[in-house]
Parts: C-alpha cells; structure tokens; sequence
C-alpha cells in the first residue's frame, strides 16, 4: 500500500492560522485582565498587532471570540478522547489520562480568569455564560457521557445514567481545585495537589462504578482488603 501524505500548508492558511492564535491568545489575557465587557475591539487590535477587519473576519464579535476560547478546549478534550477510546487501555489509564489532560487544560491562569470573568458578568450578560456552559463545559461532558456509554456496552464500566457519571467526574476533579482558584480562595495551585485530586478522582469514580473484578481461584479462601470494583484500593 503506497503511503499518501498530507499536502503542504499554504503559505496564506499558516498565516491566518497563526492571526487567529495571536488573536487569541491576546483576547485571552485580556478578558483575564479587564472583562469582555472591558475588554474592547480595539485593544485585543493592539494587543495581537493586527487589523479590525481580522477580528471581525475571523471571529465576527467578542462573544464568538470568547466562544472558540471555549470551543479550543473542548476540542483538545475530545480528541484526547477519542485517541484513547481507539487505544482500547485498561479503564483507569483510561480515566487517569483523561482527567490529567482535562485538569492541565482547565486550571491555566488564564482560563480561570475568563471564566471568573465570565461569572462576574453574568447579570449584565447572561448569553456569555449559557454559551460558555453549552460550547464547554455541556459539549465537553456530553463527549464525556457517550465515552461511557460506549464503555458500559463493552463491558468496562456499570454506568445507568452516562450523563450523571459525567458530571460526577467533573465533579470530582474540580470541586476541590477550580472552584477555590474562581472564588479566590487560592491563588494558585501546585502539581502535586493536581495530581492528588487527579488520582482521587479516578478511585471515586472507578468505586461508584468499575467492574468488579473476577475472583482469583487460588485467594478465594483468603479476605481480599479494598474496594470490590476494578480499581478498588
């Protein structure tokens, strides 16, 4: 079979490629710094050092640049999602992997100061926090929800309702480290405080609902100490 290559990027697609991510990039930290509603046209301009006419063709309007922020993520977290669904790994390096990337991408400075942002102004701007919720956090926990469907039909996991297992996940990897750098209430957090609440989350999860694990003959007679499903400790 004669293997086929991908064709060159054009020189004008690299270009608008990287107008897109400088623009970005630099709407990011303004939003981090000032708001959306603070935030003008005219700064991200100077910040990303482009034209207006390169937003607008490019994003349309502030909400749709705060929007693909979002959808950046999400995407990232789906195809994290999809090479390890075609990876076929054991279930906990499949939730480990999952829940590290989630995490590394979530907690940055910058997406928790647009989504502390996006909190803030939720009463002057509603629209900006139910398209935040349904291009991230809703897409990202659906994608979530028919991975587990997925791997209950293979026989991976016990999982009724994949919508609440999903949002149980989130739950449990982020209750305890989002929410305290949003509020305030840290002003950052370190990685082995990541990596604990990364790990505690698998083990919950794989508690509430891993497969059990079939019995080992030659133990039968012997107490086994730990949890009964796949992951157990």
């Amino acid at each position: 079979m004669t293997k086929t290559t991908k064709p060159p990027v054009s020189p004008k697609r690299r270009d608008n490629d990287q107008r897109r991510d400088d623009i970005m990039s630099a709407a990011e930290t303004l939003f981090a710094e000032r708001g959306v509603s603070g935030t003008s046209i005219e700064a991200i301009v100077e910040r990303a050092q482009c034209s207006k006419s390169a937003v607008y063709g490019l994003f349309g309007s502030k909400e749709n640049l705060l929007a693909a922020l979002t959808v950046r993520i999400t995407q990232g977290l789906n195809e994290e999602l999809t090479a390890l669904t075609l990876g076929h790994l054991p279930m906990r390096d499949f939730l480990q992997a999952y829940v590290e990337k989630a995490m590394a991408m979530i907690l940055t400075a910058r997406h928790i100061g647009v989504v502390r942002t996006i909190f803030g102004e939720m009463g002057s701007a509603p629209q900006l926090s139910r398209t935040f919720y349904r291009v991230g956090p809703g897409a990202a926990q659906e994608a979530l929800a028919k991975a587990f469907e997925t791997k209950t039909r293979e026989g991976a996991l016990t999982v009724d309702d994949p919508e609440v297992a999903a949002a149980q996940l989130y739950g449990l990897m982020l209750w305890g480290t989002m929410f305290p750098l949003i509020t305030g209430a840290d002003r950052s957090i370190g990685k082995a405080r990541v990596a604990r609440f990364a790990e505690s989350a698998v083990d919950g999860f794989l508690r509430m609902y891993g497969v059990a694990e079939p019995a080992d003959p030659a133990s039968e007679s012997c107490p086994v100490k730990g949890g009964r499903h796949a992951g157990g400790r």
